[in-house]
């Protein structure tokens, strides 16, 4: 249970335990988040799966079929802003970042080995509309549709809600990866 009376650096950690916990607790609040991009100078979001968080790398990272509309979108413009809240924890992490695609590479390789059977169907349909999945079709090779978005971090804006006080904190890592944070009043 996250306290009004945390440091910047103890809600860090706590963050951190939050989303380590979330990679292997199916129903976490911070399993699934919201991931927005630009799209022809608009915003365009959608819900995607939580699949690997390591702060030390300040990276965020998620599966995608290669032939969705945001794969398209992180190549026109990798900017991207990654949004999570917990009710229970009263938690809002917005982080911006910039997003690396990883097809039929070394990290994509050892992702899709990792994956269940079920997961590896999810790409094996042959058509595809934007983001919408066409249930009739052939199946292709699952390997072939399977990517991995990497989502590399250089700032956190933590919003805390208390009926005390609402506690935001600004994260800010520079190019050397040397973090600053301050208390921002909510």
């Amino acid at each position: 249970m996250l306290n009004p009376s945390y440091s910047t650096e103890t809600f860090l950690e706590a963050t951190d335990q939050l989303l380590d916990s979330a990679l292997s607790q199916h129903n976490h609040a911070f399993k699934t988040f919201s991931i927005a991009s630009i799209a022809d100078n608009t915003i365009d979001q959608r819900t995607v799966v939580l699949r690997r968080w390591v702060l030390k790398r300040r990276t965020i990272m998620f599966h995608t079929d290669i032939r969705s509309k945001k794969i398209q979108q992180f190549k026109n413009n990798s900017s991207c802003s990654c949004l999570f809240y917990s009710h229970e924890d009263k938690l809002q992490l917005r982080f911006s970042a910039v997003t690396h695609i990883h097809y039929q590479d070394r990290l994509s390789d050892c992702l899709f080995e990792e994956m269940t059977e079920n997961q590896k169907k999810m790409y094996s349909n042959s058509n595809v509309s934007g983001d919408i999945f066409l249930s009739k079709g052939s199946h292709v090779d699952p390997y072939s549709n399977f990517s991995v978005c990497v989502c590399n971090f250089d700032y956190l804006d933590l919003l805390f809600l208390n009926h005390q006080e609402h506690k935001r904190v600004a994260y800010k890592w520079d190019k050397q990866g040397r973090l600053t944070s301050s208390f921002i009043v909510a």
